[in-house]
């Protein structure tokens, strides 16, 4: 399911989002209990993934994001068909 959206461990976005994460806390080995608000535009830079969560870095963090996968793939992120279209549609204009 997500190798139709996942190349070289990103997922590339339709628009620019705000989602609600954790943070890790190196200091403590541990995430974060109070979630903050994270700005991605272009792709999200895959560390782990799972069908409740990934893991992604953003600026030498990782944050952990709880959703259900297939739907939030499906709604948020541009599967290869799309990334390959628009790479053509550059190319040709």
């Amino acid at each position: 399911m997500y190798s139709d959206y996942l190349v070289n461990n990103r997922f590339y976005l339709k628009e620019k989002i705000s989602i609600q994460c954790a943070k890790y806390n190196k200091r403590f080995g541990s995430w974060s209990k109070n979630h903050e608000w994270i700005e991605l535009k272009e792709h999200i830079d895959i560390f782990s993934l799972n069908n409740n969560e990934f893991i992604f870095t953003q600026s030498n963090e990782h944050y952990i994001y709880w959703c259900d996968m297939s739907i939030f793939v499906k709604l948020r992120c541009k599967s290869k068909s799309e990334l390959r279209d628009e790479s053509i549609d550059k190319i040709l204009k």
